[in-house]
């Protein structure tokens, strides 16, 4: 770090630990683009001389020199006053914007920094409720933590505004993916809190839930794939207009000259309609699909025999956790896993006596 960015950082209140060598090369990358630029406006607006060549070249120091005094004393402060105003708009045009830029990026890292000390001190915490699954709190745009949060296995949720595990909803926390979280954040130096939580709420309101979802992501591809089709229905007429506008030849040669551009040009139109066709052929494919497969996901997963092989694998958990040994058999852990498997063997139990009841009254 040179002398003159050490001193601008120590006025700006920023420490060592800024690293500013990305920031200042941005500086020095611009400070020479508009020196540059502002040579070129000097030199378009510096006027030529009576024979009607131009000057030399201007250099930095004819930006700032004093005016040459002129043999006329009331030409003089008139060419003096031309020479300030023409040196300040170069000023106000080339560097004051580059000042500016170079403040709001001090500005920036300075809070960033105060950003990042805050969330050290403060800590994040990990938590995990039945109903919201495994959440991170405490984390701020630009705190560093987003490459540790990756490597443990989180994902930025826009709607949640927060970072989250996926595929812990409606589910007891799993804590070999929260220690690897944890882990993964310490080592990058931050302070991480556990708050777990075993509390088993009801399955029949979490599937509940989770049909509704369901019932709304359907609802939405549904309403997706009208806008597709209506896309593909606009480009299929653009792709008819553009045919009709093709010049009709009649078996006669296309001559050079005016018809030439002319067919040139609607064979460009009827390409470039043909491409949008088989562009929104492809995006009402893909919708479609998605919406076949989450209408597909309800009914696969009450099938009746989906439900049978669901109780099953429900009552060989419950065995293997009867088998556990008697000091972990007391743990909370254990005591949830047995409480969540029995609460959801009860549900599925129930939807299969309905399903019986109701093929016995068909």
């Amino acid at each position: 770090m040179t002398a003159t960015s050490g001193d601008m950082l120590s006025q700006a209140g920023l420490d060592e630990d800024i690293d500013p060598a990305k920031l200042w090369a941005w500086t020095a990358k611009r400070a020479r683009r508009y020196a540059s630029a502002a040579l070129l406006a000097y030199w378009e607006t510096t006027p030529r001389n009576s024979t009607g060549q131009t000057p030399p070249a201007a250099t930095e120091v004819d930006l700032v020199a004093e005016p040459t005094p002129s043999d006329d004393p009331e030409t003089e402060p008139l060419k003096a006053e031309t020479q300030a105003d023409r040196v300040g708009r170069i000023f106000d045009r080339w560097h004051a914007p580059l000042i500016e830029a170079v403040d709001k990026m001090v500005a920036e890292a300075k809070e960033a920094a105060t950003t990042a000390q805050s969330a050290d001190q403060a800590g994040i915490t990990i938590e995990h409720t039945y109903q919201g699954g495994t959440i991170v709190r405490g984390t701020t745009r630009g705190d560093g933590t987003a490459d540790p949060l990756k490597a443990g296995g989180a994902r930025w949720s826009p709607k949640l505004s927060a970072w989250y595990l996926p595929q812990t909803r409606d589910h007891l926390p799993k804590d070999w993916r929260i220690d690897k979280l944890a882990r993964a954040l310490e080592d990058a130096g931050f302070t991480v809190t556990q708050n777990v939580s075993y509390d088993v709420a009801d399955f029949a309101e979490a599937e509940e839930g989770k049909l509704a979802r369901q019932a709304d992501r359907v609802e939405a591809l549904e309403a997706k794939l009208g806008r597709k089709e209506a896309a593909q229905t606009a480009a299929l007429d653009r792709f008819g207009a553009a045919m009709d506008s093709l010049p009709t030849r009649d078996g006669q040669p296309i001559h050079a000259g005016r018809h030439r551009r002319q067919f040139n040009a609607a064979s460009k139109r009827v390409d470039a309609a043909g491409a949008a066709c088989q562009e929104t052929a492809k995006a009402v494919e893909q919708v479609g699909r998605r919406l076949e497969a989450a209408q597909r996901t309800t009914d696969r997963r009450h099938h009746p025999r989906a439900i049978a092989n669901r109780i099953a694998k429900i009552k060989a958990e419950i065995r293997r956790l009867e088998r556990w040994t008697p000091e972990h058999q007391g743990s909370p852990r254990w005591r949830a896993l047995m409480a969540d498997q029995r609460n959801q063997l009860a549900y599925w139990e129930r939807i299969q006596g309905q399903q019986a009841e109701q093929a016995l009254a068909a």
